[in-house]
């Protein structure tokens, strides 16, 4: 069963919420309209991290809806987003 975090997650990737705002060296910047906000996610590839700015995120570093919603879009769109 899936869980609520990826629920949420595939509904802001299907509802097309997730944005790629740029990506530099070794970082990729997604924007992604949440439930109530817009977010900012960052993606080291060198070290291989995520940072989310929603409250979720800052107070438990675990892997966020709007991160796994960015995940969904790297792994389904690598090619068209040339990553």
């Amino acid at each position: 069963m899936k869980s609520t975090t990826q629920k949420k997650a595939e509904k802001m990737y299907t509802e097309d919420r997730v944005k790629l705002m740029s990506s530099h060296g070794d970082i990729i910047h997604f924007i992604v309209k949440g439930d109530n906000d817009l977010y900012d996610i960052h993606y080291n590839r060198t070290r291989k991290r995520w940072s989310c700015t929603c409250k979720g995120f800052s107070l438990k570093e675990q892997i966020c809806s709007h991160i796994k919603a960015c995940m969904l879009m790297i792994e389904h769109e690598k090619e068209l987003l040339g990553l």
